[in-house]
């Protein structure tokens, strides 16, 4: 047989693999152990927690305003509540000292991939008119095989269409799936190596930015990995996919960080 089709059947049969092991891995933590799944559009008002506190007051009339979009992580995914997201624990135990009041607004979407976000969550956004926006995606991406080029595309549209407001951009990075106790080997291995393409390809969109000051690529995957290898049990929900709430606090740690 040509080596030509040799190559045809095995890359036949590693998407059915991969198609088909996504879909035992989806039932058990969709519907053996499944978490909350949240609607999106949820609105908060954090005011600083500290009462003498240096935050730059705002008139309650005009918070300082982050939107969250995404897919199930930004949205908060795992945790106990959407309080437990990483935005709003980022925004509560670090934001708040430097603004206040800050209104949240989540508009991310549970399996939302790149072009899910494009077309349906950047346009809203902008209309908030925020004052900082704060991305995670790419994980349904990396599920769903969207190739490189096709991801290229779609991350480079959504950051172009956001830098043309005046506004600070705060870009995550997709998470190490090589920690996820759900993805079985040699599904782990090969989805976390499609993590890293992707993660490079994120990197590569915002080095491209004419004027990149007011972006920031927050490393999720590198500064969450260690403990979430370490700690599975204590980083990880009960569908073992998505973070829990504690998992999300090292998020928000990680973008206090980088952010500050």
């Amino acid at each position: 047989m040509p080596i030509v089709g040799v190559l045809a059947i095995i890359t036949i049969v590693a998407i059915v693999y991969l198609t088909v092991t996504y879909q035992l891995m989806s039932d058990y933590a969709y519907k053996k152990s499944p978490t909350e799944v949240f609607k999106p559009g949820a609105q908060f008002t954090i005011a600083s927690p500290e009462p003498n506190s240096t935050a730059n007051d705002r008139p309650v009339a005009n918070p300082f305003r982050l939107v969250v979009i995404g897919d199930s992580t930004s949205l908060g995914q795992g945790a106990h509540n959407q309080k437990g997201s990483y935005s709003y624990q980022y925004a509560k135990s670090t934001l708040s000292q430097k603004h206040s009041p800050i209104k949240l607004y989540n508009l991310a979407v549970s399996g939302a991939t790149s072009a899910d976000v494009m077309r349906q969550q950047v346009d809203a956004a902008i209309a908030l008119k925020p004052d900082l926006i704060m991305l995670s995606v790419g994980a349904n991406d990396v599920m769903k095989l969207v190739g490189n080029g096709q991801f290229k595309l779609n991350y480079a549209l959504i950051v172009q269409k956001l830098t043309s407001i005046d506004t600070h951009l705060a870009l995550l990075n997709i998470p190490a799936f090589f920690t996820i106790p759900l993805l079985v080997q040699p599904y782990r291995a090969i989805t976390d190596y499609r993590v890293r393409q992707l993660n490079k390809v994120i990197a590569r969109v915002v080095a491209s930015e004419p004027d990149d000051s007011l972006i920031t690529l927050v490393d999720i995957y590198n500064g969450t990995k260690d403990e979430f290898k370490r700690y599975p049990d204590r980083t990880f929900s009960k569908d073992k996919f998505h973070p829990s709430t504690y998992g999300y606090s090292v998020w928000a740690r990680v973008i206090a960080e980088t952010l500050n």
